[in-house]
């Protein structure tokens, strides 16, 4: 399993990312501690299939919330439990996420690829 790791950025703001873990614009990753772990375990179960490079957003700082057109103002992505992702990683999740508690969900105006970690009973 990756290193899971405390961290905070003015983007992406304070919880927890996989060492070394960077989005499509080079910001860590960060979640809430059991998406990370859970997220850590689709990329190596998912054998790179899931990587950082395809995450566009991941958890918001509220000020980075606030600055984004039509973000929600309860959005899960505040509490590290939501990412829009694209590439290899949105298809490997739309097949595999459920099984680590991570749910599609392409709610109305949505761009497609965005998932919220509702948990999940696999041992992580």
């Amino acid at each position: 399993m990756k290193n899971i790791q405390s961290i905070s950025h003015p983007d992406t703001g304070s919880g927890y990312t996989i060492a070394g873990l960077k989005d499509v614009q080079g910001r860590p990753a960060v979640f809430s501690q059991k998406a990370a772990s859970a997220f850590g375990r689709m990329m190596s179960d998912s054998k790179g299939a899931v990587k950082g490079s395809d995450i566009a957003s991941s958890q918001r700082s509220s000020a980075k919330n606030a600055s984004l057109p039509g973000a929600a103002k309860n959005s899960n992505h505040l509490y590290g439990n939501s990412l829009d992702i694209h590439g290899s990683s949105q298809t490997w999740m739309r097949a595999n996420g459920k099984k680590y508690g991570w749910i599609v969900n392409d709610y109305k105006g949505s761009h497609g690829g965005h998932f919220d970690f509702k948990g999940s009973s696999m041992t992580l």
